[in-house]
């Protein structure tokens, strides 16, 4: 190795041991105990002792409650008792979602009674009796306020990134909306909520008309995700729950998603840095003419369209999965073919590269499911993920045979990717019925190509094109596996 990567390297151990410092910090004087609620898996957060009022958390759509820590944590420091749980078919609950997700009465009922589940078992765990709060971000908000009207035991509700058509001019009594700065369609229907109270509110406006009060608040510089992480939203929240139960918090606020990233992006530093341990950089190839790779692109793309859409194939428990499986695999399989006269992907298996993808790819996932999101396969996600390969690794070999070790410049790798990232999306053009799971595989698939298929990228320029497809295969099926919302039907 170079003494830039040398060096390069131990920065990176450096950064690593700075993040995981700090985020440990964050727990310290804290208990967390894990729970179940009629195999709702759930924790809650307390300092040892904690007689404070019960707070339920609960994450969006395609979340998990690992994504909630910067409230949990920071509310049980200022002594509340902070309850977070995994909805059916998210993070590590091994129950799919189900019900008629278009109606209120279908999957939005069952996901209200989960929750009321999750804090009456929180109850009976803690002995708790006064009145609890509720938060909830995204799809959750909706569920939250549902769960309010049909409780007297809830003084306070806050919606992060909210819609809900349940809210009311005269319901919920005191409630705080929180949005990132980059969510102009939420901050709109926060104001309005604001406006039922008074029609001269705005952002920033307490209101209030008789026992109802509220408040819309913008986290700056955040969006709907960030805001999760934004220490505005975390202090106004903290502050709108002292405020209910007439509490003082002086403890700072635990922001772990600044530490949780530079943790991320020191296991990438680190691999890049030592890659060149797999051996020497493979001699480069010629690279493809740009019509062809766009071309090839869409063919792959179109097939693999047309075949999610006509070939029945369902997974157990995972509408939608069986779907992107098929989607991937033809896309990959057509890719190939027509790939065929461009030479075979070079190298052979190189069992150190692919033991590196598979390393670092592993130190990634454990990070990001401890300190971000669900990042690990449980239960049936397993069998899942095994499934998924049948797709996500013709796929990538057929990446890394158009671009492995080829000089294409930057513009045609991400115009080539465009196909590959709204192909299964773009099938709910064809199977609607799937549209709102279909939608999930794009963020999902960008942040694989932004954080995971790096690492398979560096052992493929040392340890050859097909070691690199068959790692970056193993890591698409893993992140897909590990983070889809699972939906029976």
């Amino acid at each position: 190795m170079t003494r830039f990567r040398t060096a390069l390297a131990l920065v990176a151990l450096l950064a690593a041991g700075l993040a995981l410092t700090m985020l440990e910090r964050g727990r310290l004087g804290l208990e967390v105990q894990h729970f179940e609620a009629g195999g709702t898996p759930a924790s809650l957060t307390a300092q040892p002792g904690a007689t404070g009022p019960l707070v339920l958390i609960a994450h969006g759509f395609a979340g998990a409650r690992q994504m909630m820590h910067s409230y949990a944590l920071s509310l049980a420091h200022a002594g509340y008792r902070a309850v977070t749980f995994d909805f059916a078919g998210h993070g590590r609950n091994p129950q799919p979602l189900s019900g008629d997700v278009t109606r209120i009465e279908g999957t939005t009922r069952l996901l209200v009674a989960e929750s009321a589940r999750v804090l009456d078992a929180a109850r009976r765990l803690t002995g708790a009796e006064g009145p609890a709060a509720v938060i909830g971000h995204s799809m959750a908000s909706d569920i939250v306020v549902r769960l309010a009207a049909e409780r007297r035991d809830i003084a306070a509700v806050i919606g992060i990134s909210m819609y809900s058509e349940a809210v009311t001019p005269s319901f919920p009594e005191r409630l705080l909306i929180l949005t990132g700065a980059g969510e102009p369609t939420l901050r709109a229907n926060a104001l309005a909520a604001v406006r039922m109270i008074d029609p001269a509110g705005e952002e920033g406006d307490l209101v209030a008309r008789g026992a109802v009060t509220r408040l819309a608040l913008v986290a700056p510089g955040v969006e709907h995700v960030g805001v999760l992480h934004s220490e505005t939203a975390v202090r106004a929240a903290r502050g709108w729950l002292d405020a209910a139960f007439q509490r003082e918090s002086a403890a700072p606020p635990v922001l772990p998603g600044r530490w949780a990233a530079l943790l991320l992006l020191a296991i990438l530093a680190g691999a890049w840095a030592l890659s060149p341990l797999i051996g020497p950089k493979r001699p480069a190839r010629d690279p493809l003419p740009a019509l062809r790779v766009i071309a090839i692109s869409l063919t792959g793309a179109g097939a693999g369209i047309l075949a999610g859409a006509a070939l029945p194939f369902q997974l157990p428990g995972a509408a939608a999965l069986g779907t992107v499986t098929l989607v991937l695999g033809a896309n990959g399989a057509v890719q190939l073919f027509l790939l065929s006269r461009a030479g075979p992907l070079t190298g052979g298996v190189s069992h150190r590269g692919l033991g590196f993808v598979l390393i670092a790819g592993l130190l990634f996932a454990l990070a990001l499911d401890r300190y971000g999101a669900s990042f690990w396969p449980h239960g049936p996600r397993v069998a899942l993920t095994g499934w998924l390969l049948l797709g996500a690794v013709p796929m990538m070999l057929a990446d890394f045979a158009m671009f492995a070790g080829r000089a294409a410049p930057l513009w045609l790798r991400i115009v080539a990717r465009i196909p590959l990232v709204l192909a299964p999306s773009l099938t709910a053009l064809l199977v609607p019925e799937e549209v709102v799971f279909l939608a999930v595989s794009v963020p999902l698939l960008l942040l694989f190509l932004l954080l995971l298929h790096p690492i398979a990228r560096w052992a493929g320029a040392r340890g050859g094109a097909l070691t690199g497809g068959l790692g970056a295969g193993v890591l698409l099926a893993w992140s897909l596996g590990a983070a889809y919302p699972l939906f029976a039907g």
